[in-house]
Formats: structure tokens, sequence, C-alpha cells
């Protein structure tokens, strides 16, 4: 698999798994880090989806996130139109 989605929540990853079939990974602290760990383990994917909160947090996080890990491979998931519902 060259594809993982990285998401918020442990509950999040376990529902893209399971309706995708795609390898995923929660953050260990929620959209506040990207832990030097989870970059390494992330260097061998080819796209990562980045699933995070669809709130204003959420979705700066996931901008910053993805200048970290390589703006040409990752994809921001934007599921409600910004709503924070």
């Amino acid at each position: 698999d060259t594809a993982i989605a990285v998401t918020e929540g442990e509950l999040d990853a376990l529902t893209v798994r399971q309706h995708t079939n795609m390898k995923a990974v929660s953050l260990p602290n929620g959209c506040n880090s990207l832990p030097p760990p989870l970059v390494k383990l992330l260097e061998r994917f080819e796209v990562i989806y980045l699933w995070l909160d669809d709130d204003v947090p959420g979705q700066a996080a996931a901008e910053k996130f993805a200048r970290k890990l390589g703006v040409a491979r990752c994809y921001i998931v934007r599921t409600r139109g910004g709503s924070s519902e």
C-alpha cells in the first residue's frame, strides 16, 4: 500500500479503515502536534490523506502538516465544508 490516512482521533482512524480499507493512523495528541516518530513512519507512503476534523484548528493543522510532510503527496480531506458541528 502506498497511501495512508492521518486522523485526529482513534475512532476516526478506525472509521476510515472500515469504510475505505485504507491504512489509517491517529495523531496521539489530536491536531496539536505531529510527533517525529510518526513523521518517520509516514516517510514510506507516497500519498497521505490528512483527514483531520473539519473545524478551524483541524484544517489549520492539516495545512501545517502538509507543508511538513510534503505538499505534493498530501491531500487535505474536507468533509463538511468547514462546519464545526
